[in-house]
């Protein structure tokens, strides 16, 4: 580190290009003091830029000072602009004013000389002056450049390794496949809930909990699922993507399939049934709230995670929704009339950042849902328009 009196410009110990009227009281009052401020810019203007530094580019003009006022034009929690970073890149010390946890940010790093810790101007010309006279103390604020960074720092800061356009396109990637976000670090994560689709004995057991119930009689009676085709086993986790377990439900005609896509687990039933059956699901998982997003939509969330039943039938009491402390419950009863029917499970992380997210859907989970509404269109070419060459 070049000694303090090879960095101090001849007409000043520091620069301060500043325009903002709440920070230039601070400044007209190191200009009294005995500490000698040069002001570049049109505002409190005392002096010329050095000879052969190009003013347009700022850590050019800093790299000549032994400090810079990096003074904001607030005093806002987690406002910190380039001024600090472009001091640090130009080698200067920062002379910091603004925001109040600024040392969360920076961590343990001694390189800052921070405002707020003098009781006044004065103690603070005092002190710069002491520090441009005493090379061992100047050169203490540089120490940091040769050692580790500090934990706090880096977790504050490791996102910038990665180009900001990486980070957009990877935040957009997870919106539209509903991964989660860990906004720390810029980063994809997986989803705090498992979307595995997981069978045991032909049922499903994760993402939730899978029984079906016939409602003919005074109360309901619990079916039994026997498997048309199998995977595998009777049990294994995960099931393999577009993969399709088929299983009769109870002793009628009515079929289950079920398999697993793009982040979601699809049940679609169908044949013929005489009676009510009741598909329950029970999730693990314990709540803020449990609604309705839409007419065709169950919700269960909290403030982590939201699972969203989407129903392909618009059906009035389709849905009942009960709850304890340790398990929700959903019940889709599926009518003779509504048949075939298709229920898809949708597991993604909550959004609290966006305001009213809670009552809306993700792109993801919109996305999701409205896959299910729609209804697949056959086309069939009548042998008899069929022309013979």
């Amino acid at each position: 580190m070049p000694s303090p009196s090879n960095r101090c410009h001849d007409q000043g110990l520091i620069s301060f290009p500043t325009s903002a009227s709440t920070r230039t009281a601070g400044v007209k009052q190191l200009q009294a003091s005995e500490v000698w401020v040069d002001s570049l810019s049109s505002c409190l203007k005392n002096s010329k830029p050095p000879p052969g530094v190009n003013t347009g580019n700022k850590t050019n003009v800093m790299e000549k000072y032994l400090f810079h006022l990096a003074f904001e034009n607030g005093r806002t929690d987690d406002y910190i602009t380039e001024k600090l970073w472009m001091e640090f890149h130009a080698g200067t010390i920062p002379v910091v004013l603004g925001s109040n946890n600024i040392k969360e940010h920076i961590g343990s790093i001694h390189g800052v000389i921070y405002v707020d810790d003098f009781a006044s101007t004065q103690y603070l010309a005092e002190y710069l002056i002491k520090v441009s006279n005493n090379q061992t103390l100047y050169e203490s604020y540089h120490v940091w450049r040769n050692e580790p960074y500090p934990e706090k720092f880096l977790e504050n800061s490791n996102f910038t390794l990665v180009h900001s356009s990486c980070c957009t396109c990877r935040w957009v990637y997870a919106r539209k496949y509903g991964f989660g976000w860990n906004h720390d670090k810029q980063s994809i994560e997986p989803v705090a809930l498992s979307r595995e689709t997981c069978l045991e004995s032909h049922a499903m057991m994760s993402p939730g909990v899978e029984t079906w119930w016939d409602d003919s009689g005074s109360k309901l009676c619990r079916l039994t699922l026997t498997p048309l085709k199998f995977l595998r086993a009777t049990s294994f986790c995960a099931v393999e993507n577009n993969a399709i377990a088929t299983s009769r439900i109870g002793s009628g005609n009515l079929i289950q399939s079920l398999w697993s896509h793009d982040g979601v687990t699809d049940i679609y039933v169908e044949g013929q049934a005489t009676t009510t059956h009741v598909l329950r699901m029970q999730f693990p998982l314990s709540h803020d709230s449990i609604t309705f997003l839409d007419p065709y939509t169950a919700c269960i969330q909290n403030k982590t995670s939201r699972i969203s039943l989407a129903f392909n039938v618009k059906v009035i009491g389709a849905f009942n929704l009960q709850s304890n402390l340790t398990v929700n419950m959903v019940e889709i009863a599926l009518y003779p009339d509504k048949l075939p029917s298709r229920i898809r499970i949708i597991v993604e992380d909550e959004d609290r950042f966006h305001k009213g997210a809670l009552e809306q859907h993700t792109y993801y989970g919109g996305i999701m849902r409205e896959d299910v509404m729609i209804t697949p269109e056959l086309f069939a070419l009548e042998p008899t328009l069929l022309e013979t060459y």
